[in-house]
């Protein structure tokens, strides 16, 4: 189950739980190895309706909508956000990812999402830390995780083989100031 149920709308994005009805549409534009290859081998590839609609019931995060079409994309679902509180002596320690799709990437839509979702998700739930890992392969979303204030904490060294390719992961970090 999700941390945040309620929709939280931002300029120009929407973001909200997603439906049974969103899995087409998720089916669509999650279907990308662009995509797969930033992500953990929770997400597959082939990404198809199948794979929406066993996910969906499951998430624990918020689908990301735009009002007007990006490029090639109409308007609708272009992504994800979402967060894990951990449990224990981290239960106030969230693990923080997001994926959009290919013809979204490039436009801020990750940033004005990212922020919003962590804005409020600091305002609702006791967080102390939020930490977010990223391949080294994908230094774009390092960029966002930086606008959003977040630091560069390690490099683990040929941490990840995706797909067949081997790269190192980035763990970057940011700590509450009632910490």
């Amino acid at each position: 189950m999700s941390l945040l149920t309620e929709d939280i709308r931002t300029e120009r994005l929407l973001l909200r739980r997603p439906t049974l009805d969103d899995a087409p549409r998720m089916a669509e534009v999650a279907n990308d190895i662009r995509i797969a290859r930033n992500m953990t081998s929770l997400f597959p590839h082939p990404y198809d309706l199948a794979a929406a609609e066993a996910w969906i019931p499951v998430s624990d995060g918020l689908a990301i909508f735009t009002t007007d079409a990006v490029g090639d994309l109409s308007p609708g679902m272009v992504g994800m956000v979402g967060a894990h509180v951990g449990e224990g002596e981290n239960a106030d320690v969230v693990t923080f990812g997001y994926w959009l799709a290919v013809g979204a990437w490039g436009h801020g839509f990750a940033t004005e999402a990212s922020r919003a979702f962590l804005d409020r998700l600091v305002e609702t739930v006791p967080v102390r830390r939020v930490e977010a890992m990223v391949y080294g392969w994908n230094p774009a979303s390092g960029r966002v995780l930086e606008k959003l204030g977040f630091v560069l904490e390690g490099r683990l060294k040929n941490r990840v083989r995706r797909f067949g390719e081997l790269t190192d992961e980035l763990v970057y970090g940011w700590v509450s100031d009632q910490s």
